[in-house]
């Protein structure tokens, strides 16, 4: 290591000469440092033309609907992802788990971990949204992470770190004007990283690549573990000819974030309390940005503002909670509240103001929703208040047909104190006018409030409650996740969960409820299907041969014809799950697959279920 460090900070002014070693500077060299590079480089590049920005879909319970904005938060495109289903699964990707990294100029850049090779591979692809033609134009083992994907100057840049070495590469990529034929090119910085050895380095931000940092500020952060306790770091200023240290920053308790030319922002170890630490190199001081609840997350900053935001969470039941948005000013050093919100039954886990959460040129882009739709806002800092942009992203399917309530309870160990059991529970209301037997379906669907308080003894608190608090409570929480009327007539409820009781994770649980709304009554499967349990046993079983077929690696399974046999005798009629046009049936973790696998599913047209295109009662 220290060897590698001398390396780092003795680097080449030109491939020909080389120059001493840098010594430690003074507060007021390392504020002149962007100047003196720009004197010895000229000026730094600038982007030729406005920025398109991917506003992101992971959040809010779709990831269909993609929008590109400008600097401004004007809409440029709309793109649906269901549009492009048939070329995904033609280039045999799921598109679920396909990364969108973004959209510039009508071409979808994205990557998928590829499993079926001999090595695993991240493959890169370019999807034209014109003419759904695509080019996979560059593939890396997964012996490199990928820190971040840029598209800068008309070029896509792609910034890889390879795990055992901590070797980092950017590489440059230019598209031909008139086709999916890419060139690649050297990166400017590219002696910068490779004279880095196994050293990190990095970017100014999360969506900044190592040029577009380099250009905007003049250096990159490298951050050096100490030889003796990997939890101190140093951090230094890069250059293409040297290495500064940042002199109050060596040999710290803290993780890097992200940096502009003045200041460094930083995690720390060990300090619950804190959210961020800025560090101003000019003055040499750190801001330590701390919050009040023992809940709290850093949503990200403004590096030419040195504006950080965050935000704080109050649960006010075992999952319900209220939310307090902030932001903080380190120039004044002092934080300013800007919005609240809560939980809200029937949306899952989704934290509106906080789930999608953009900064664009000092701009707050988030998901809200209004009425049973949520989509991209905009906050307006001068009313504190939310613009709505007409960027719908996810219908919530609960609030079309009726309301959500839930209930919420907790016990405590009788000794100690801590929590040893906690229980969340929703449950769907319809709306009477869907159905004149909406009073007794909604008895139906009302949860059972009784519960049996748990059990603990002295002996087992002394044992288990000081040392693994978290892994002695049992937690069960169940969610309303989709509600549909299927045909006009038949009311179908989606209840997922999620079960824990100590270990390494929980276990997920998914099914569905189906009611008649001309009669009330709850029905299942053998209200629509007339063959017999072996039959629908047989057909699902045939479903899961073919998919094993096509790919057998969720599978425990080491041929078709034992994932055909697990799958007819793990059938049962409490996993249908009823569509418009068909069902799918779903397979738990452990029951086919490991639980990494998640759940394996297959979909069973009623054409060859029941006979006919639409769902209809015996």
């Amino acid at each position: 290591m220290k060897r590698k460090m001398v390396l780092l900070l003795c680097m080449a002014v030109v491939a020909t000469s080389l120059v001493g070693c840098a010594k430690d500077v003074q507060k007021s060299d390392l504020s002149n440092l962007k100047n003196n590079i720009a004197n010895e480089l000229g000026e730094v590049t600038q982007e030729t033309v406005g920025r398109e920005y991917t506003l992101s879909t992971y959040a809010a319970g779709s990831m269909d609907n993609v929008y590109t904005i400008d600097e401004n938060g004007n809409e440029i495109n709309h793109y649906n992802l269901k549009d492009y289903q048939s070329v995904f699964d033609k280039l045999g990707v799921n598109i679920e788990s396909a990364i969108i990294s973004g959209i510039y100029d009508g071409i979808m850049y994205f990557y998928n971990y590829n499993y079926d090779a001999d090595v695993t591979m991240v493959d890169f692809y370019a999807l034209d949204t014109a003419t759904s033609k695509t080019e996979k134009f560059f593939s890396v083992s997964t012996d490199y992470g990928v820190s971040r994907v840029d598209y800068y100057n008309d070029k896509l840049y792609i910034d890889i770190r390879e795990y055992e070495t901590n070797k980092h590469e950017e590489h440059v990529f230019a598209k031909a004007e008139d086709s999916l034929t890419f060139t690649e090119e050297e990166s400017a910085i590219s002696d910068i990283l490779e004279q880095a050895g196994d050293n990190y380095v990095y970017a100014a931000d999360k969506d900044s690549c190592y040029t577009r940092s380099y250009d905007k500020y003049g250096f990159l952060i490298s951050v050096v573990a100490d030889d003796n306790d990997s939890e101190l770091w140093s951090y230094y200023k890069v250059t293409t000819d040297e290495a500064i240290a940042i002199d109050s920053l060596q040999k710290v308790n803290l993780s890097f974030d992200g940096y502009s030319d003045k200041w460094v922002y930083m995690t720390t170890y060990g300090q619950p309390d804190t959210v961020l630490v800025c560090y101003d190199i000019e003055n040499d001081v750190q801001h330590k940005i701390t919050k009040v609840s023992k809940s709290g997350l850093l949503l990200g900053y403004d590096n030419d503002t040195a504006k950080v935001y965050y935000y704080e969470a109050a649960e006010k039941k075992y999952g319900i909670s209220d939310y307090s948005f902030y932001c903080y000013d380190c120039s004044k050093d002092s934080a300013t509240p800007l919005y609240k919100q809560s939980t809200i039954p029937g949306t899952g886990h989704t934290i509106f103001g906080k789930d999608g959460f953009t900064l664009i040129n000092g701009q707050i882009y988030a998901i809200e929703l209004a009425g049973n739709t949520a989509g991209w806002v905009k906050f307006d800092t001068d009313k504190n208040i939310f613009a709505d942009l007409n960027m719908p992203l996810a219908e919530y399917s609960v609030f079309k047909y009726g309301t959500v309530n839930y209930d919420s309870h907790e016990d405590q160990c009788p000794y100690c104190g801590i929590a040893i059991y906690k229980d969340y529970t929703e449950n769907f209301v319809l709306d009477p006018k869907y159905s004149a037997h909406a009073d007794e379906i909604n008895a139906l669907l009302a949860p059972s409030l009784e519960y049996t308080p748990q059990e603990i003894s002295e002996a087992d608190c002394q044992e288990m409650h000081a040392d693994y608090p978290e892994q002695s409570c049992e937690t069960d929480e169940t969610y309303v996740d989709n509600v549909q009327i299927i045909n006009d007539r038949y009311l179908a409820v989606e209840i997922t969960g999620y079960w824990y009781g100590g270990g390494a994770h929980g276990m997920p649980s998914d099914g569905q409820r189906i009611f008649d709304l001309t009669t009330g009554e709850e029905l299942g499967l053998y209200d629509f299907f007339s063959g017999s349990e072996d039959e629908f046993k047989a057909l699902v079983a045939e479903k899961i041969k073919e998919d094993y077929t096509k790919n057998p690696s969720p599978y425990f399974a080491g041929s078709t014809q034992e994932a055909y046999d697990q799958a007819y005798e793990y059938t049962s009629e409490g996993d249908v799950f009823f569509e418009s046009d068909h069902i799918t049936y779903k397979f738990a973790p452990y029951i086919m697959g490991p639980f990494a696998s998640g759940y394996i599913t297959v979909d069973i047209p009623y054409t060859e279920l029941l006979g006919t295109t639409t769902l209809n009662r015996l």
